[in-house]
């Protein structure tokens, strides 16, 4: 099997919660790792729980790029791309690769998929499904210990991003219940709950 190298990042990413661009080129000496999600999968979410620890145990050393790839149409807005990088508490830069072409140059198959690159950008992994936390930290140890016996290591913070989207009425909401006189609706993005009176049109916090 021949040696992948990824030179740098696709130009047709739409980076959603950052004005600056990441560049792999600016990433050399590191450990990177690209997760490839999609909003509507349960596993993603619990995978962005694992990236968050790795990122806390390895941060400086690690730089994790998420690559939002929709399943459904209906995900393939960067609108609904922040929105649900936000609602999981994303940190990292988040491409939206609407028209997976990263993922279908790095032959990913699934969702998730962490595609771990070296120091030098060289593919060294694809680990595909959730709870894969060990196996990619002992392959991030061992980069960062090659990048350091090589006197390639970068220590420098890894890029961190965090884009509010428009605010709206509501921003997650998760559920509604009905009584003679009232609506009231559960919002878990603005942790609130609702009521509303639809003869009036109005609506009060709880």
């Amino acid at each position: 099997m021949s040696e992948i190298y990824l030179a740098e990042l696709p130009d047709e990413l739409s980076w959603v919660n950052t004005d600056e661009k990441p560049q792999l080129i600016g990433l050399r000496g590191k450990a990177v790792l690209l997760n490839f999600w999609t909003g509507s999968s349960i596993a993603c979410a619990q995978q962005a729980q694992e990236l968050r620890q790795m990122e806390t145990r390895f941060h400086d050393g690690l730089a994790v790029l998420g690559v939002h790839t929709p399943k459904h149409p209906a995900e393939a807005e960067d609108e609904v791309v922040l929105k649900t990088a936000n609602f999981w508490h994303l940190r990292h830069p988040v491409a939206n690769d609407r028209e997976w072409l990263l993922w279908r140059q790095l032959g990913i198959e699934s969702w998730p998929s962490a595609a771990l690159l070296d120091h030098d950008g060289k593919l060294v992994g694809i680990f595909a499904g959730e709870g894969r936390r060990n196996e990619i930290e002992i392959k991030i140890q061992e980069i960062l210990e090659k990048a350091a016996e090589a006197d390639r290591r970068s220590y420098e913070s890894a890029p961190v991003a965090r884009k509010p989207e428009p605010r709206t009425a509501l921003r997650f909401p998760t559920r509604i219940v009905a009584s003679p006189s009232h609506l009231y609706i559960a919002d878990s993005g603005y942790d609130l709950a609702l009521r509303v009176t639809p003869s009036t049109n109005a609506g009060d916090c709880l």
